[in-house]
Order: structure tokens, then sequence, then C-alpha cells
């Protein structure tokens, strides 16, 4: 609305502005929940392999609307190498395994890059409101792939900032090597802090 007449004159904003990037939620876009917002300031990560394989690595996300999960959608920036056993799971926050990709996702990550898809091998009903966590294990790998994560510069240092590790948003379970597959619960009073926040999209 007109404010001051003139050339051009003073025009003021009528009405709530369009909302930011920051503010969209996953239900806008049609898919359940994900680790980070894929559309905010995106980067790329990549863990080392030697402290890794074997260990269960975990990722928080918190569900805004009430729904089901049939698939985590996970995008490659760059393939990894030598890679087997790579298993896709949903776990409580508590740590008790709720379901999982019944499908070696070994190939995916060893593909080039590109949005892929791990279908659970049952559908996941999950509440409005609450956190859950995306599960990964790699039982052996020369490289791991490099995901698509959100942040840039310097964010991975802040990923668990003042949370304890029952609480982090992406943690990492036992030592390398023990793992070739997921583990039915796991305590995550005993996890140990990772930086970045790799983009898990479930749907």
């Amino acid at each position: 609305i007109c404010t001051v007449g003139g050339t051009p004159g003073t025009w003021a904003l009528v009405g709530a502005s369009a909302s930011a990037i920051s503010e969209i939620e996953p239900q806008d876009l049609g898919v359940i929940a994900w680790t980070a917002n894929p559309a905010l300031d995106p980067a790329s990560i990549a863990y080392t392999a030697s402290s890794r394989a074997g260990t269960l690595l975990s990722w928080a996300f918190k569900v805004p609307v009430s729904g089901t999960i049939n698939n985590i959608n996970y995008p490659i920036v760059v393939s990894g190498t030598g890679i087997t056993n790579a298993w896709l799971s949903i776990y409580s926050m508590a740590g008790a395994l709720l379901a999982q990709c019944t499908v070696d996702q070994s190939t995916n990550f060893m593909a080039a890059a590109g949005v892929h898809a791990a279908t659970l091998s049952s559908s996941l009903a999950v509440t409005a409101g609450t956190l859950y966590r995306v599960g990964l294990v790699v039982g052996a790998a020369t490289t791991f792939p490099t995901f698509m994560s959100a942040g840039g510069t310097n964010s991975g240092t802040y990923t668990n900032l003042g949370l304890t590790a029952a609480n982090f948003m992406a943690g990492r379970y036992g030592t390398a090597g023990t793992y070739t597959a997921l583990p039915s619960g796991f305590t995550p009073a005993s996890n140990l802090a990772e930086a970045g926040l790799p983009i898990f999209v479930m749907t």
C-alpha cells in the first residue's frame, strides 16, 4: 500500500511476507521428514572409512505431521569405493530398531552421483512431534561416499552444540569393525559426537 505520495512514493507491505527457505517444513513438499532441509545451504560431507566402517552412524530427525515412512532417500555427491554391507534403518531416539531396509545399499553408495532410495522392509507409522534417528551401518569401506549435507563452512563444528550424547543430532556408536549388520538396539548415551548432517529424506 502507498503511504506517501510521490514518484515512486513510499510503499509498505500489507500482510505476511512469503516464508523463507529455512521455514519450509517437510510436509510443504509432500515428504514425511528430513534430517536437514535439502534447500538450505547445501554442502557435502564424507566420513573417514577407517574409523566409521563397522560402526553405527545415526542422525536425528523430527516428524512434523503424523504419517508413514516407506523409504529413506539420500543424495550421493561423490561415490565411495570398496563398500560392503551398507544398511539403512529407522531407530527411536532411545535406540530401539523400528524398521530397516533389507536391500544392501553398497551398490548405490558406489554408484555415480545422484539421489537414491532405500525401501523399508515394512512401512513405519510415525507420530507428529516425535524425534527418531536414521541409522547406517557400513560393514567395510575403502572410502565412504560423500553425502549431500546441510550447512557450509565450519557448520559441522556446531552440529551437537550443547547436547548430551543421548541427544546428539549426529552420533557414532561402537568401535570400527564391530558391525556388518544393523544392531537391534544401541545405547545413545554411549554415542560419540559426529560433525555434519547428511541429508536423508523420509517418504
